[in-house]
């Protein structure tokens, strides 16, 4: 994928609709906030360079999550999104939970 941008137009991602990103099977998955996923072969660290990165924040090796999709934060350091999904911060992650 030589241009992020326009795959993101292409697709209508833009920071304001992504959830989190994460790694699964070898690709980068990009959740949106209605639920459509996107795979794609390019590492997490490329996906964040065409994101404002003041928007996002990196949990986890491999998982980036929406910081104003945050609901909440455990002590345990358990992160509760907005889609009623909830990530483990710098350990192992179950994603997607219910």
């Amino acid at each position: 994928m030589t241009d992020l941008n326009t795959y993101f137009q292409k697709h209508g991602l833009c920071a304001e609709n992504i959830l989190y990103i994460h790694r699964k099977d070898r690709k980068t998955v990009i959740q949106r906030t209605d639920g459509a996923e996107f795979a794609l072969f390019v590492p997490v660290h490329s996906i964040l360079s065409t994101l404002p990165e003041k928007n996002f924040l990196s949990i986890s090796k491999g998982i980036v999550v929406c910081r104003s999709h945050i609901v909440n934060i455990s002590n345990d350091g358990v992160y509760t999104m907005s889609d009623g999904r909830t990530s483990v911060s710098y350990t192992h992650l179950t994603l997607p939970t219910t």
